[in-house]
Parts: C-alpha cells; structure tokens; sequence
C-alpha cells in the first residue's frame, strides 16, 4: 500500500532508492506521472519493498551519492520469497516451485536468507529434495555462474555444512536452486568444452542440453527478462535467443546419449511452453522478414522493433502488429 499523502518528490525518491526495480530503462521524474509511480509502485513484478520506509520525512532525507559505498546493514524484514527448484538429474528437468516465508537481511539493496533456515524447512514440505545430491545457485553478480552450497548423502540435513551460510534473493524475491548428482561437483570451466567425454557426469540428456543452453550468449539476460513486461527490443531479444535454441538444437543428436533432442526437451530447458516458443519463432522470423537488413525491410516495422514506451505493451501486442503487417503486406 503506498500512503496517499506522499508527494511526486516523495515518490521519486522512494524509487530513486531501488532503481533496479524501475520497469524502465531510464526514470525521470519531471517526466513520470505521479499515478505511474503508484501503478509501478504497487505492481509485485517490479518487486518494489518496504524496507526502505515511506514516510515523506524520510524519504526528503538526504540520499548517498550515487557511486558511493555504505556498509551498513538494513533492518531485517519478512518476506515471501518463490524458491524454484531444478532438479537436473532427471531427464527432462524437474522444475518445483515453494513458496515460504521467512526473514531477509537487507544489505547494500540486496536480500540474503539464511540457506540452513530455507532448506530446513524445504526438507520438511511435500518437495523436499531426495539425495544424494549437490545443491547450487547462481551466483548474485553473475547468474550465468554457479555457486555450490552443499552436499549431502541423504535427505537429512544433519552434519550438513553450508557455504555460504546465507543465500542472495534476487529482486523479485526468487530464489533459484539446481540439484545435480554428487558427481557433477566439477568446476565450471567442464561444462565449456565442446569435448563429450569432459561431460560424462551428465547423467541425461536434458542435464545435458541445459548444460550447453546456459553458456551461451544471451542466456542470462534471457532468465532475467522473464515473467517481466518488457520494452519491444527486449521481447525481440528473447523471440531471437529462443529461435536460436530450438535451431541449433532441434532435432540435434546428443554427444552424451546418442538421442535425437525433441522440441519439448528444448522447452523444458528454457523454462517456457509450447505456445510461447510458437509466438517466439513466429515473431522472429516475421522480425528478420520485416525490420532491419530484411528482406523486405519496412521502416514502419523497424520503428515498432524498436520503440520504447512508457508503458510497455507486451509479446501479444507486438506479435499481433507483426502478424497483421504480414498479412496485409506478404509477398505473393
């Protein structure tokens, strides 16, 4: 709830605090209406919190400069955070979502849990994680890394030593686990070589292909940009990644186990459905049709592949003007 009696200048600056959390590229103030901060404000994708209080006194305190360095440690607060567990020891991923509520440490903007409280209670739901097993996540300054928490022999935590103790949370309260085989504990640098043998701990298919998928170019920003309302460059950016995939792979024979990759395997990997990977390959080769260096390149389309808006209007509406300006415009 944002109290009604907080000024323009109070919001702007309760927003200037979390400008990560802005659903725009850029904010300025003198040209945001008040009512689009409230909507921005209240809207849980963008994962605006509280930690920072909304009082107006507050808020008129004087801020940091923007590039310097505080050590000092927020107030602890209760949060919901979403913890999506990838099991990649099965073939195709198995992915498990819980929702918990526990207490978050706020430092430097960022939120960390403690992992031991997190999976003591994840061990005591319906998706406790059935080892042995190797738990990591993406490590917070780079997510296309990941970061190795523990390994356990059992589905008993007890003995179990986690580092880190405490676990980053991404901005929209998300808290993404991969569960691999006791096997699989190798560095990173395995699972950028081309070689098939470097790869034999890879005990599926799909552990496999979503091996390869996460070093590619482009696979970050991709899992970023999910779930969000995003400016049509961006939705081009994440039609083209996903074409990209299902071309490079579909159909593909797997080095590890000799099968032929499947559409469905390929969706599971990206974490997307069969609709949404339908829309993406529609709208990028319609995009390669139509905008720049196309074929039949229309300067009316280039300018819709690139335009951003103060509120976004989303793949369907960007889809629908590709679709229309296909079919009032195709080559016979």
């Amino acid at each position: 709830m944002v109290p009604r009696n907080l000024t323009k200048k109070d919001l702007a600056a309760f927003i200037n605090r979390q400008r990560d959390k802005w659903p725009h590229p850029t904010f300025n103030p003198s040209q945001t209406r008040i009512n689009d901060m409230r909507t921005a404000l209240l809207d849980p994708q963008n994962g605006f919190t509280r930690c920072d209080s909304m009082d107006p006194e507050l808020s008129r305190s004087p801020q940091p400069p923007p590039h310097s360095v505080t050590t000092s440690t927020d107030r602890s607060s209760i949060i919901d955070i979403h913890v999506l567990l990838q099991d990649r020891r099965r073939s195709p991923i198995r992915r498990t979502a819980v929702d918990l509520t526990t207490t978050a440490a706020s430092i430097n903007r960022f939120y960390t849990v403690s992992a031991l409280e997190i999976f003591t209670r994840l061990q005591r739901s319906i998706s406790a994680i059935e080892g042995p097993a190797i738990l990591s996540c993406p490590y917070y300054l780079d997510p296309t890394y990941s970061q190795y928490i523990v390994k356990w022999e059992d589905s008993d935590l007890q003995g179990c030593q986690f580092d880190p103790e405490r676990l980053h949370v991404t901005a929209d309260h998300k808290l993404v686990v991969y569960i691999d085989s006791i096997s699989l504990n190798a560095p990173r640098t395995v699972l950028q070589s081309d070689s098939a043998d470097q790869i034999s701990n890879l005990h599926s298919t799909g552990t496999w292909l979503q091996a390869r998928i996460t070093q590619l170019p482009g696979y970050s920003e991709f899992q970023v940009a999910r779930h969000r309302r995003l400016q049509n460059p961006q939705i081009l950016e994440g039609w083209n990644f996903a074409s990209s995939i299902y071309n490079l792979y579909h159909k593909a024979t797997c080095e590890l186990t000799q099968t032929r990759i499947s559409l469905t395997l390929i969706q599971s990997c990206l974490g997307v459905g069969e609709t949404w990977m339908a829309d993406a390959r529609l709208g990028s080769r319609l995009a390669k049709l139509y905008g720049p260096g196309g074929t039949q390149e229309s300067n009316e389309v280039v300018a819709e592949l690139t335009a951003i808006r103060d509120v976004p209007l989303g793949c369907s509406a960007l889809l629908r003007f590709l679709e229309d300006w296909d079919h009032t415009h195709k080559v016979v």
